[in-house]
C-alpha cells in the first residue's frame, strides 16, 4: 500500500511541477511583451520601435531602398486629460492608436513612443509622397470627435512631422 502511495504521491508532484512550469513560461512570455509592447495599446514600445529603426537604417544603409519615419504628437491631451480625467486620456490614446493604425498600409509599423506621442517606420518608401498622402490620411482619421465615454467628447488633432531616409538623414542620432 505505501508504494501505491509514493506513486501518487510522484504524480502529483509531477503533475505540479508541470503546470508551475507552464505557469513561468507563461509569465515569461508575458514579461518579453510587457518589455517590447505598450500595455495600454497593445502597440510596440518605444524599445521595439527602436529595434525597428535601427534595422531600417541598416537595409538603407545597405542599398536596398530608403524609408520614411513620421512623428505624431496629440495636441492638447495634457489639457484634455486633466478636463476629463485620466480615464478619459487613456481613452484618447486607444483610439488614436487606433485611427493611425487604420490609416497604415502593408509594410508600415506603427508604436507608441510615450505618453500621446506615435511614430511610424514607412518601410520601402518609393516615393517622398508616401509619407505626405499617410499624414493626410492620419489627419482626416482625427477630424473626427473622440468619443471619450460618460457623454463626453473631444476634438483631438495631431502635430505631425516627417523625415526620409536617406534624403534628410542617414543616421539615427
Amino acid at each position: 500500500a505505501l508504494g501505491s502511495l509514493g506513486v501518487v504521491l510522484a504524480a502529483a508532484v509531477l503533475l505540479l511541477s508541470h503546470r508551475q512550469a507552464r505557469r513561468l513560461a507563461a509569465s515569461e512570455a508575458r514579461a518579453k511583451a510587457d518589455a517590447t509592447h505598450d500595455t495600454l495599446t497593445g502597440l510596440p514600445n518605444r524599445t521595439a520601435f527602436a529595434r525597428n529603426l535601427q534595422r531600417e537604417v541598416e537595409r538603407a544603409a545597405s542599398g536596398n531602398g530608403g524609408f520614411g519615419l513620421i512623428y505624431l504628437d496629440i495636441d492638447r491631451f495634457k489639457e484634455i486629460n486633466d478636463t476629463h480625467g485620466h480615464g478619459a486620456g487613456d481613452v484618447l490614446i486607444v483610439t488614436a492608436a487606433r485611427r493611425i493604425a487604420k490609416a497604415l498600409r502593408a509594410g508600415s509599423h506603427v508604436a507608441r513612443i510615450g505618453g500621446d506621442e506615435f511614430a511610424v517606420l514607412v518601410s520601402d518608401l518609393r516615393e517622398p509622397k508616401d509619407c505626405a498622402e499617410l499624414a493626410r490620411r492620419i489627419l482626416a482619421l482625427f477630424a473626427e470627435p473622440v468619443e471619450l465615454g460618460e457623454n463626453k467628447t473631444a476634438s483631438a488633432t495631431v502635430s505631425i512631422g516627417i523625415a526620409l531616409c536617406p534624403h534628410d538623414a542617414r543616421t539615427i542620432v
